[in-house]
């Protein structure tokens, strides 16, 4: 399968997010699929370094695409085009590229997961902006995915307080082979940033000299340095009389990280806040004991692994009262515990079970859009819509055409929803009760759709294009009686049925003349084949309700404004419009008056509906 990740910063960029999203990559690659990264086209804190718009990294396809902002907040330029080759999109992080790739996803409907690494929201920086952000961008781009996969315990319990389900796959790590570091110095491994507050862990050394009375120990720190900290950094251990006890080892590649793991005993870090604590758990798998500060991501590593020391590294003086206490109590296995710990995920076995899952996706929905015959019922705000492709259902009504078989036929959109729940529940049951078919019209269906029921549907079967395909699929000489529109639409709608499907039509009323007494005698005399009802919702749909029976024709739709759009009276939106299914708001801009209320009322009062799951 096309598999395409998206994460903000890649190779060269290095980082634990970056790491995890090229091991995943590679070992997708190396299960026999073609695996792409789209990234963004700079590394934050080093825009002078100029990168390629696509190279190949380890056997995986690199696409990098423009952006404006900076590491907190940033826009992408990416087209819904760029998602299009690809069968899975796993997008990392949530971020504004998660963002946009998740509205994209809305015009190219492909299976979208997304990896938490943190959910990009732990900070107390406009932590309440933040809260707000995940429970409404976030929550939509969260509610367009197949699955999630929350990274620890910490992103599922945030994820499910702001309403969004998560399953926990905790990160695999690429493990230091055949080692137990089991030293006197700490090491300090990752990124430097400001949240890592490195400072803190300078300082934490300088007390825990003054307490132990130790004199050999050295922190070891190892990380790309793109926020320009080093000297501040120097500068904290100047003053904690310690600059010979603190080294600064910028990035290490794997095989030099190795040399200097020997020294040291401990991994230190007294981090604001964790996505999942990747590099304590790579230094575990080294043997190295963790010493943590108190934040969720870390507790939990505490917990699931039962070693090491956490405590508050804003009280320094007793937490590392503690530290020496906990290290006096050490256990003589620990180190082989902690290993073992850091080695129950691997990244073969995530790259298995992602692609499982992303087969499991294409599969229902194969199935879906092969066997999807109408069998499959899903109400929304009491509407019970089939589900059908627009293949199956265009097969379905010409053959009743054929065999005779009776189908009431009616298009289920938001607008129609809204109206026949307006007319209580007892009215609006009973002209549904009469319907044989409800199909699903419009975006906000299919949003309602996925959110009740997980899935979108097959194929968006509005009347404006389903009834033309429809026709196509009539032998010539199919006889439709036409009633609704005003009188010079409906017979210019006539004329072009005829003329561009080669169908007959045997009678037609306009919908603003009252119809006379025997009206449904007339119309059963003339003998059609199909009746098109177009007086909008909701009283077309009441009429056919109220004739479902008496009505001798095989099928019955209601179609809306149909003439007006085919003679051109209603002009249709650009078809790249219509292909991101924004012809709604192009409707809108046409008819603001007469829409406006559809389009805000009426739209919240359906999806408070669908929330409520009435």
């Amino acid at each position: 399968m096309k598999i395409l990740h998206t994460v903000r910063q890649y190779r060269p960029s290095k980082g634990g997010l970056e790491n995890y999203t090229e091991s995943l990559a590679q070992h997708q690659a190396a299960l026999g699929h073609e695996v792409t990264v789209l990234t963004l086209d700079k590394i934050f804190g080093n825009d002078r370094l100029s990168l390629p718009d696509e190279e190949v990294i380890g056997g995986v396809r690199v696409i990098r695409v423009p952006f404006i902002g900076n590491r907190v907040l940033f826009f992408p330029f990416v087209s819904p085009s760029c998602y299009r080759d690809y069968d899975i999109i796993h997008a990392h992080g949530f971020d504004q590229l998660t963002d946009v790739t998740g509205g994209c996803r809305l015009f190219n409907r492909k299976k979208f997961f997304i990896t938490t690494h943190g959910l990009f929201f732990h900070t107390e920086n406009l932590k309440r902006v933040k809260e707000i952000y995940l429970r409404t961008i976030s929550r939509f781009t969260a509610g367009g995915a197949e699955k999630i996969y929350a990274v620890g315990g910490n992103d599922h319990a945030v994820l499910k307080k702001a309403g969004v389900e998560s399953e926990i796959v905790y990160n695999p790590v690429i493990p230091f082979t055949n080692m137990t570091a089991a030293g006197e110095d700490f090491l300090c491994l990752g990124r430097i940033s400001d949240n890592k507050r490195i400072d803190l862990a300078i300082r934490f050394l300088a007390e825990y000299i003054r307490q132990s009375g130790a004199q050999s120990p050295k922190l070891h720190i190892v990380g790309e340095d793109n926020e320009g900290l080093t000297e501040r950094l120097i500068n904290t251990a100047e003053k904690e009389n310690i600059s010979d006890r603190v080294i600064f080892h910028g990035f290490l590649e794997k095989e030099a990280l190795e040399k200097i793991l020997p020294l040291c005993g401990y991994g230190l870090s007294a981090s604001r806040y964790e996505g999942y604590g990747l590099a304590t758990v790579e230094g575990m798998s080294a043997g190295l004991i963790p010493v943590l500060h108190d934040n969720p991501a870390f507790r939990e590593i505490h917990t699931r692994s039962g070693c090491g020391f956490i405590g508050d590294f804003n009280r320094l003086k007793p937490c590392v009262a503690a530290f020496i206490t906990a290290r006096d109590n050490l256990s003589p296995g620990i180190r082989e515990k902690a290993r073992r710990f850091a080695l129950t995920e691997s990244y073969a076995t995530l790259a298995e079970n992602t692609v499982k899952d992303y087969q499991k996706a294409l599969d229902a929905e194969n199935k879906m859009r092969v066997n999807a015959e109408g069998t499959e019922i899903r109400h929304i705000a009491a509407l019970p819509v089939r589900v059908f492709t627009e293949e199956s259902a265009v097969a379905k009504l010409a053959n009743a055409v054929k065999t005779g078989e009776k189908l009431r036929v009616c298009f289920g959109n938001t607008n129609l929803a809204v109206k026949l729940n307006e007319l209580g529940a007892a009215e609006r049951d009973r002209i549904l009760n009469k319907f044989n078919i409800v199909l699903n019209d419009g975006l906000g269906m299919d949003l309602a759709s996925k959110y009740l029921y997980g899935a979108s549907f097959p194929d968006n079967l509005n009347g404006t294009d389903f009834a033309p395909a429809f026709f196509r699929a009539l032998p010539p000489g199919t006889r439709f009686y036409f009633y609704g529109s005003d009188q010079e639409t409906v017979i210019k709608a006539v004329r072009v049925i005829e003329a561009e499907y080669h169908l007959k039509c045997v009678g037609f009323h306009d919908g603003f003349t009252p119809p006379p007494a025997d009206f449904i005698t007339r119309i059963n005399q003339a003998r059609p084949d199909i009746i098109l009802a177009a007086k909008g919702n909701p009283l077309q749909e009441i009429w056919i309700a109220d004739h479902a029976e008496t009505l001798n024709a095989p099928v019955i739709i209601g179609v809306g404004a149909l003439a007006d759009f085919l003679t051109g009276k209603f002009k249709r939106a650009p078809k790249f419009i219509r292909h991101i299914r924004c012809e709604w708001l192009y409707r809108l801009l046409q008819e603001p008056n007469r829409l406006k209320k559809r389009y805000t009322k009426d739209i919240h009062s359906f999806f408070q509906k669908v929330r409520r799951n009435v």
